[in-house]
């Protein structure tokens, strides 16, 4: 790999790493979608038939989860039809060619469709299993630590965002503003510094424990949302490379049997040492690497690396 094709090939492993703003505010408008559209009563009603699985389903329908996150659908979409067109640049075609490519681009063909779905369907999946996980365990605490309706109703809102660790994170934080099971909130970076100086004075108010344990919740919320939508545009870019080399392949451009891949990470101290061992490893375009993935990083959660396409000689 010439120094040129290098520099280049880094600029796109880190532009990977780099979540769309427009897709994490969708997932976090989602969950607010969600949030709003429950009312503390219907949450009652549903914690007093006394079944997790019950609840889990009432509160996240079918139809109320695929109507909130359409717009994280078509934020993917987006993100990978425009990002065909920065790819074309890496095809080995004169640019004015490269250009009609990408202008040509069909992304409704069918087999674009489908991996546009399955992408969307891996995505949107982790989320929803995720939230899912996240409010069983709430609700399964609460019925068995004898929790009123009424308060795990008015709770369960503020769940939606979160992993079931992150929710025993800011379990946890509420524990160490209030000085109980020995925590300490200089373990939590996210915290409102200003609770630092206020229990200098003294014990914190029940209020106060409340503002800020939510001022940390959202806090947790929003940094979840942003590092789910990291990995969506990292696949989606991923995605939308394969698929501009694909779309070279159908239409005479490329040679598809000499086509080649080769593995391509940002190799920083945040790499994966599984990542590190796949560096600059070469595939054929329709082979998996050795470790059976067919495109770096599959079903891995919020991996950077890219892969570099070109065609052999011979």
């Amino acid at each position: 790999m010439t120094p040129t094709e290098l520099r280049f090939w880094t600029i796109v492993a880190r532009r990977a790493a780099l979540a769309t703003p427009e897709i994490a505010a969708s997932i976090l408008a989602a969950f607010q979608v969600l949030r709003d559209n429950l009312s503390d009563a219907e949450l009652q009603r549903a914690i007093d038939l006394g079944y997790a699985e019950q609840i889990v389903a009432q509160v996240i329908s079918d139809a109320a989860w695929q109507a909130a996150f359409q717009p994280v659908r078509d934020s993917i979409r987006r993100s990978i039809v425009q990002s065909v067109t920065y790819y074309a640049r890496t095809l080995p075609v004169p640019p004015a060619a490269a250009k009609q490519l990408a202008i040509s681009f069909d992304y409704l063909s069918p087999h674009v469709v489908t991996a546009i779905r399955q992408l969307e369907t891996a995505t949107l999946g982790k989320l929803e299993e995720s939230t899912r996980e996240t409010l069983r365990a709430f609700v399964e605490n609460g019925l068995r630590d004898g929790a009123s309706p009424a308060s795990m109703a008015r709770d369960i809102r503020g769940l939606f965002g979160l992993a079931p660790n992150q929710m025993q994170e800011v379990a946890n934080f509420r524990d160490a503003l209030a000085g109980a099971n020995g925590r300490s909130i200089t373990n939590y970076n996210l915290r409102n510094r200003t609770v630092d100086r206020l229990l200098a004075k003294g014990p914190l108010t029940e209020a106060q424990i409340e503002r800020y344990t939510e001022q940390y919740r959202q806090k947790r919320i929003a940094i979840n949302a942003y590092t789910n939508a990291r990995t969506a545009s990292g696949d989606a870019q991923k995605l939308a490379n394969r698929l501009a080399w694909q779309h070279a392949v159908d239409t005479g451009v490329v040679d598809g049997d000499r086509l080649k891949r080769q593995w391509i990470g940002v190799m920083d101290s945040r790499e994966r040492p599984s990542h590190v061992a796949m560096e600059k490893q070469v595939a054929p375009f329709g082979q998996p690497y050795s470790n059976g993935q067919m495109v770096p990083g599959e079903g891995e959660y919020n991996c950077r690396c890219v892969e570099r396409f070109f065609v052999s000689r011979a």
